[in-house]
């Protein structure tokens, strides 16, 4: 998991190092969709090398540099909606957990 963040991180600083703002679920979004839109160069059972890891980072980064890309806005609007729908479903649940409360009379069980 530790290599996955750092790849991740790789892909943030590449973007901010070429003033260009990427959040962490966008840049794993989009790393994803270049391991799985190249399957003889990534297959899943071959463990990447460190060219393979600077390859994703290399492809990632331009992939998110890409000016008036609709595929680029379609990602971006797909993790939007993922991570508004994560806050809505927090949301709810914080709030039925506190109903919970309020109709057991503000006892904890």
């Amino acid at each position: 998991m530790d290599e996955i963040e750092e790849v991740v991180a790789e892909i943030v600083r590449g973007c901010s190092a070429r003033k260009v703002h990427c959040s962490e679920l966008l840049a794993a979004f989009v790393a994803r969709t270049i391991l799985e839109g190249d399957a003889q160069t990534f297959a899943l059972e071959k463990e990447l090398n460190d060219e393979d890891v600077n390859m994703v980072i290399n492809l990632s980064v331009e992939r998110l540099l890409e000016k008036d890309s609709p595929s680029l806005e379609t990602i971006k609007m797909q993790v939007a909606f993922d991570s508004s729908h994560v806050m809505n479903e927090e949301a709810v649940a914080t709030a039925a957990g506190e109903m919970e409360w309020v109709e057991q009379g503000g006892r904890t069980t």
